[in-house]
């Protein structure tokens, strides 16, 4: 080869059976500043959250309100740690894996605002040290440093989006892989027409299948993410410390006010949806990252109650913040280790370096199909005994309660909503089944799973709304059922994580998933179709005398946490199905219709808990909305068999 080589770029050089080589890469390279373009803009909002979250550490969140303990500097601390830690990397020439970080921190924002909402519903009944503690049954008003907080948190959501869409628009070396275009290891790719190589980011020539051998690489230590996921899920739930303050309660997320419990909840399902999303990517830094911003996450929200139990009086330490922390430490040391780095490199006999695979192959879709096939038999048989479990246990004597004292309970109060969960998890169960049985039917049946998995959390929260409701009463406490929802719920979640990746190695093997323009006849069954699922879960599906049913607009409740879900669930179906090849989009499709569908049970279920029950609006629209989406799937696939798409 002839002619020197363009600045920044790797000099290659051919030996004797054609392989590629490289010299080296240079940080003033193309593919480098496409890599950190739109990065001080993400960096930018992040450092605006943390000034608005040291402004929350040292103002008070509420009127009159002192911390348990000097918790300014701790609080300060960890709120300046994910901007600090995104920052170094990007100084070190690593913006993907900044921008990873910023993504794993933001994904725990929902769950901790939705739990910052307790401060304004019933301050009295938060269990927060760090921040406040109450001196009596008396509910302040929030003040300076909770409305900080909640604008800190906001703007950190903004920075993970902004972080997401970056690199999901520039693509090249920028890419967030996983979450945006193709990549390995921030690698770029050359303009249209030019002649260099796309190089990698370890200085080595990129062959084709390198993302594929990052993939690879990743999900072999997918079950491990999950199971330190789980680890943290299950820490989460738990109470934070031991309390014998009568004003500051230690209870677990299951026994808690409501935004407390949806907070809680909320949290423990971000974990590995945000881990598992993560070692999917098919870019080294994407994981690291996103990995390093989760365990970040996780220890800013877990040290203040450790630190608390540890060092306030009347206050003891509890097992939960130890669990949390020890995954957060793992994440860690996973982000760090060698599993899912680049392909391991020999030396050619020229003197240069090149893969020791140049077609590294894919894990069999099989395996992945009986994994996830597996994790939704057990989500949906958790599900099913859910429906069969006391949810709220009652007591004779007036004093028993959240609280927790030791008073035997003496009767179980039926729970109608938890039989909803009886189909949702039979649904979830068997097409658990189908996937496992793998071959061509599993991949047929994944993508309807991939949606369904949707109808536990849809109806796991109105069974725990029921729950929170009666505990709230003060003569009830939880049963196990309200354990083995929230068990069902994460382990749904887990499904969705799974399918994610299934999906993912299908399209590695068999290409892209896009299809060419749908029929007019499709697309309009689809806007049809989603027009009517904002009326099939923003209404109550049921009305009766003295009865008012969650919704979407007026009557927000734990159960409204559930019918977002759906919504959001049925809506993104209907998008990826416009766009995907007919047969994949007709199981999407039919996956959706079962959330409408779900609905359309819960007059027949759970009618005898309100007197004068009758169909409601949302019925008639979930109705409607289940047929024109299972039209639209018949349409999807008789495009298919003409040959349209």
């Amino acid at each position: 080869m002839t002619g020197k080589p363009r600045p920044g770029r790797a000099s290659a050089a051919q030996s004797s059976d054609d392989e590629s080589l490289v010299v080296d890469t240079a940080d003033t390279s193309e593919d480098g500043d496409r890599a950190r373009r739109g990065l001080p803009g993400v960096l930018l909002a992040a450092a605006v959250a943390t000034v608005l979250l040291i402004v929350a550490a040292v103002q008070p969140v509420v009127r009159g309100a002192e911390p348990a303990f000097g918790s300014g500097g701790w609080l300060i601390a960890l709120a300046v740690l994910p901007l600090a830690i995104a920052l170094l990397f990007a100084a070190s020439g690593k913006p993907v894996v900044a921008r990873g970080v910023i993504i794993g921190a933001a994904a725990l924002v929902p769950g901790r605002v939705l739990a910052d909402l307790q401060f304004l519903d019933d301050a009295s009944v938060v269990s927060r040290p760090e921040l406040y503690l109450p001196d009596s049954l008396a509910s302040p008003a929030a003040a300076t440093g909770f409305w900080a907080m909640l604008a800190g948190h906001a703007l950190w959501l903004v920075a993970g989006v902004l972080a997401i869409r970056r690199g999901d628009t520039e693509g090249g070396a920028d890419s967030i892989d996983g979450f945006g275009g193709p990549g390995v290891d921030g690698a770029g790719s050359d303009a249209p027409g030019s002649e260099a190589p796309a190089v990698s980011g370890s200085g080595v020539v990129a062959p084709e299948g390198a993302a594929g051998a990052r993939l690879n690489a990743n999900q072999r230590g997918f079950m491990w993410v999950l199971l330190i996921a789980a680890l943290a899920a299950i820490g989460l739930l738990m109470a934070p410390f031991s309390s014998a303050d009568p004003y500051l309660l230690a209870l677990p997320v299951v026994e808690s006010a409501a935004f407390t419990l949806a907070g809680g909840v909320l949290l423990a399902l971000s974990v590995p949806l945000a881990a598992g999303l993560a070692v999917s990517a098919a870019s080294r830094g994407t994981t690291r990252g996103v990995l390093l911003g989760v365990a970040i996450g996780l220890g800013t929200l877990q040290l203040p109650p450790l630190i608390a139990g540890l060092t306030v009086a009347d206050l003891g330490p509890k097992p939960g913040p130890f669990l949390v922390l020890a995954a957060a430490l793992a994440f860690v040391l996973v982000a760090l280790s060698a599993a899912g780095r680049d392909r391991p490199l020999v030396s050619g006999d020229v003197g240069a370096r090149r893969p020791v695979d140049r077609d590294p192959r894919l894990p069999g879709e099989s395996t992945l199909h009986r994994i996830t096939g597996v994790l939704a038999v057990l989500a949906g048989a958790s599900a099913i005994v859910a429906g069969y479990t006391a949810h709220v246990l009652a007591s004779s004597s007036p004093g028993f309660g959240p609280a927790g004292l030791s008073v035997t309970p003496t009767e179980t109060v039926d729970s109608y909503t938890k039989l909803m969960l009886l189909p949702a998890g039979a649904v979830v169960a068997l097409l658990g089944v189908l996937v496992a049985v793998g071959g061509g039917f599993g991949v047929a049946v994944r993508p309807a799973l991939s949606v369904a998995w949707v109808g536990i959390p849809l109806v796991g929260a109105g069974a725990l709304d029921t729950a929170v409701a009666a505990t709230e009463l003060g003569t009830a406490r939880a049963g196990a059922g309200v354990f083995w929802t929230c068990a069902a719920m994460f382990l749904a979640a887990v499904v969705g994580v799974a399918c994610a990746v299934a999906g993912s190695v299908e399209r590695e093997e068999d290409g892209t998933d896009r299809a060419g323009p749908a029929s007019v006849a499709l697309l309009a069954a689809l806007f049809a179709g989603g027009l009517l699922a904002f009326g099939a879960f923003g209404v109550p599906a049921m009305r009766a005398d003295d009865y008012l049913g969650a919704d979407l607009l007026g009557n927000f409740r734990i159960s409204s946490v559930g019918l977002f879900a759906g919504l959001l669930a049925v809506l993104l179906a209907i998008v990826l199905a416009s766009r995907s090849r007919p047969a994949r989009g007709a199981a999407l499709l039919v996956g959706a219709a079962s959330l409408p569908a779900l609905r359309l049970l819960e007059l027949p279920l759970t009618g005898e808990r309100a007197t004068g029950a009758a169909p409601g609006p949302g019925m008639w629209l979930s109705l409607a909305c289940a047929g024109v989406l299972l039209l639209a799937a018949i349409l999807g696939w008789a495009s298919r068999r003409a040959g349209v798409r």
